[in-house]
């Protein structure tokens, strides 16, 4: 066993470390402990911030799919600045690991470990922010040739199960190839000494877990595009399929308990994907921190197999692979960041041997050998096993009706039973179907073009939304709630809010940690006396302030003014349509105000907030024409649009009749959480949240507010902003939900839409509607004719259920909403019409038996009357 070195970080790169250094020996005794300190470093943070930046605006192509960017496009100034920043955070990161509350541990490990001995440096911390510094840089591990920096997680012992296979079993996955070239590392692996490769080449998701189930794997490989957002990784398996760890989490465990030892993503930014394998436990995965061009992914390949296989421990094989890299940052600066190995601490390090079984007799039982016999003519004893195949009769062939194929089923249902389909339908039969269905299928048209279907409608709307079960949250987003404590004690003319000195203190404490953007979800129409607050109003250009248009339905009609003092570029609205039943479903981005509202801008305070989100993701509004608009491949096309581009003030748009148009909006998408125990999907539980008592007092963290969209808003149960949404307590009423929460529901669809490809709400033409609706009703009262009640009955559940479970698959996988009401009402419609032709219009020659159920299966397969 090799000595391993461990480093616990405690704490956070924004408030420093302590730390505490264990070494133990080749049998894992302890040999000696040492505590120390480092600063907080938030310069460093800012130079790794930028660096970053810099590095995936200049990295040549790449194996990441939604960013491949060219050396042109970076051009030689980008990646000059690449280097030069570079270059930076490494001084820094030498300077701050020279730091004189660090000198106990830095001199024990040196006094401890020899420069030639073998050993791993393991990096433990909740800060996963240390995982992307290059500790390769350090002047321990320059002059430590045998030593290479690891990071581990919380230990779990996992038993790997004795491996039957003298060879070393590979899984190589080479999923989504746009672009790149993975067929070196199919090569690569194919000629290693003593390997069983199974390639699977941009398997479907089914082939993928089929592989992971019921097979053993020694090492996991994947090559091709894969992606990090957030702290969740995504690997494209093919052009058509993202997935993430965790939709495949169920046969990666059973790899895992089946002996797998080894993941290796040569992908890019697998950040990500080492996290959502930390809860798995994987004894060892290697990855790379950011995009990785194409040609270094290769290279890196090629020098790590030929180490590992020849014999070298893991972490040597990388690090040797991870300095040959050197030779290629002259056009691929900093190639020698990238990889980086995870290990579980209670794992030991494998060589390529102890992968292997080792070299036994085989045994082999009497009866797999006849069963191999069996099975494959081939071999040699084949002759043999047909042999015995043919002594054994087969009990089939014992059975004269199954040799005879003239003798008829005896169970078959016979005319003597009343089974003989009875006359087919008249011609004068089918005009009058044909009448029955083209009035009820104008009559359901009718009705639903008035509105009288309305309200069910939505309320089966709202039962499909909820049936889609709960989402992670959105972390991209955190709420700081403003509760009645805060209220109460803020002395605020309006006692609806903070005071002027609560609001300054919050502010200065986000702005210090560098947010995409604020957005104060709190009405300040008056102007302020405090020359502090003013400023931030007037120069923060992360601060988004709100405002309220006129609305004759509510309680403050003129609606409510800005702060005074904020640039009106940064000001959005607040204001959100409602339905006839009071709940929110739609989105408004922008609208033009009258000129009397006191509210005068024309964007919603969630789009303001969005846009500045983008914009430090390189992505700007543009507007493909004047009804839609656009945030890199996402297109966000307004209501209201008629199917040959007209537009009027009012339309009907799926399951809303007659809606008002105003500006440009769409359907909102609510995302809904369900915390673990709870029964509530809760639209307010998407979010992180935190209370303005709770921030104050130092427990909001830099990481919780870095790079990421801040709402301010009141969440007090007196509050009046609170709003109605699709979903149910606990007791079947409509959930309210605070405002805030509504702008956060707003704010994250549109993130989730451009950024992660969630699919926005939408509806289908009303011609093509009425199509549907008039095909189900034609088909259902041809198909269902004058059947007797117990058919149409069991006829009418099964397609009822059949178009509910489709409705629900389409909306959650695409989107769409078909119109769900309006066609069970046309099948219910068609069942009744069906029933009362019967009792008009009576079947001739009627004399079967209504207790033979045999009877209602064959005339529901065979079609007669």
């Amino acid at each position: 066993m090799t000595t391993r070195a461990t480093l616990q970080f405690q704490g956070s790169l924004g408030q420093g470390f302590h730390i505490t250094l264990s070494i133990r020996d080749r049998q894992g005794a302890e040999l000696t402990e040492a505590q120390g300190q480092l600063p907080p470093a938030p310069e460093l943070l800012t130079l790794l911030n930028q660096w970053q930046e810099s590095y995936r605006k200049g990295v040549g192509s790449s194996r990441l799919t939604l960013e491949s960017i060219s050396v042109e496009m970076g051009s030689l100034a980008q990646l000059a600045a690449c280097r030069d920043l570079g270059k930076k955070l490494q001084q820094q990161l030498c300077r701050w690991l020279e730091s004189r509350s660090f000198q106990a541990i830095d001199k024990r490990l040196r006094e401890t470990l020899h420069p030639q001995d073998v050993a791993e440096l393991m990096v433990r911390s909740d800060d996963r922010r240390l995982h992307r510094l290059p500790w390769h840089l350090w002047d321990f591990i320059e002059r430590y040739g045998k030593t290479e920096v690891i990071f581990g997680s919380a230990p779990e012992r996992i038993t790997r199960p004795s491996s039957t296979s003298a060879q070393v079993r590979v899984l190589l996955i080479l999923g989504d190839r746009r672009n790149i070239d993975t067929e070196v590392d199919r090569q690569l692996l194919e000629q290693l000494p003593q390997a069983a490769v199974t390639t699977l080449v941009e398997p479907s998701r089914p082939s993928l877990d089929q592989h992971l189930w019921e097979q053993p794997w020694d090492i996991l490989f994947f090559a091709g595009h894969s992606h990090s957002d957030g702290h969740q990784g995504y690997l494209g398996i093919n052009a058509q399929e993202s997935l993430t760890i965790e939709e495949l989490r169920y046969g990666l465990r059973r790899a895992i308990h089946n002996g797998l030892q080894l993941a290796l993503f040569n992908s890019c930014d697998g950040l990500g994907l080492a996290y959502e394998l930390e809860p798995l436990h994987i004894p060892q995965l290697i990855a790379m921190r950011e995009p990785v061009p194409d040609a270094v992914a290769q290279a890196f390949v090629q020098s790590f197999l030929k180490a590992f296989s020849e014999g070298k421990q893991l972490h040597l094989a990388l690090r040797e692979a991870r300095e040959r890299l050197l030779g290629l940052e002259t056009d691929f600066p900093w190639a020698t960041w990238l990889p980086v190995l995870f290990q579980n601490p209670a794992a030991e390090t494998p060589t390529w041997k102890s992968l292997q079984a080792p070299t036994q007799p085989a045994t082999v039982s009497a009866q797999p050998a006849l069963a191999s016999a069996l099975e494959l003519p081939g071999s040699a004893v084949a002759g043999q096993g047909a042999a015995i195949a043919q002594a054994v009769p087969d009990p089939a062939t014992q059975n004269p009706t199954v040799q005879n194929p003239t003798v008829q089923n005896p169970t078959a249902p016979s005319p003597a039973h009343g089974t003989h389909p009875g006359p087919a339908p008249s011609r004068m039969d089918w005009p009058r179907r044909l009448g029955t269905a083209l009035a009820l299928g104008l009559a359901l048209l009718g009705l639903r073009q008035g509105g009288w279907l309305q309200r069910p409608e939505l309320a089966l709307f709202d039962q499909l939304v909820r049936s889609r079960g709960s989402e992670p949250e959105d972390d991209r987003i955190l709420v700081i709630e403003v509760t009645e404590e805060n209220i109460r004690t803020a002395q605020d003319p309006h006692q609806r809010s903070l005071s002027d000195p609560q609001l300054l203190q919050l502010l200065t404490l986000l702005e210090g940690f560098e947010p995409a953007a604020i957005g104060l979800d709190l009405y300040r129409p008056e102007a302020t006396n405090l020359a502090a607050l003013q400023g931030q109003f007037s120069n923060s250009r992360r601060l988004v302030g709100v405002c309220k248009g006129e609305d004759a339905d509510q309680a403050i009609a003129q609606g409510i003014a800005p702060p005074p003092a904020m640039d009106p570029q940064q000001v959005g609205f607040s204001d959100v349509p409602k339905s006839i039943d009071g709940i929110a479903r739609i989105q408004l981005l922008s609208a033009e105000p009258p000129a009397s509202s006191p509210c005068q801008t024309d964007f919603a305070l969630s789009t303001i907030l969005a846009d500045q989100y983008f914009a430090s993701h390189n992505l700007a509004l543009s507007y493909p024409d004047r009804h839609t608009w656009q945030w890199g491949d996402q297109r966000l096309r307004r209501l209201g649009v008629g199917l040959f581009g007209q537009s009027s003030s009012y339309a009907h748009y799926g399951p809303f009749a007659r809606l008002q148009v105003q500006g440009h909006q769409i359907l909102l998408n609510y995302r809904a959480h369900q915390s673990p125990g709870s029964l509530i999907q809760d639209p307010s539980r998407a979010f992180q949240r935190i209370s303005f008592n709770q921030a104050l007092a130092g427990q909001l963290s830099e990481a919780a507010v870095r790079g990421k969209i801040v709402l301010i808003g009141v969440t007090g149960a007196g509050s009046s902003d609170r709003w109605l949404t699709p979903f149910h307590t606990a007791e079947g009423n409509p959930l309210e939900i605070p405002g805030v929460y509504l702008q956060a529901q707003l704010t994250s669809q549109l993130l989730s839409a451009v950024l992660d490809g969630r699919p926005l709400l939408r509806c289908l033409p009303w011609l093509v509607e009425g199509a549907i609706l008039l095909g189900l009703v034609l088909a259902g009262t041809l198909l269902l004719g004058d059947r007797r009640p117990a058919v149409v009955v069991v006829t009418l559940v099964v397609m009822g259920g059949s178009i509910y479970l489709l409705s629900l698959a389409v909306l959650t996988l695409t989107g769409i909403y078909l119109p769900l009401f309006p066609a069970l009402l046309a099948l219910a419609g068609s069942g009744g019409a069906s029933l009362v032709r019967r009792a008009v219009f009576p079947p001739r020659n009627d004399s079967r038996p209504t207790t033979d159920i045999r009877y209602f299966i064959h005339e529901s397969i065979s079609g007669s009357r």
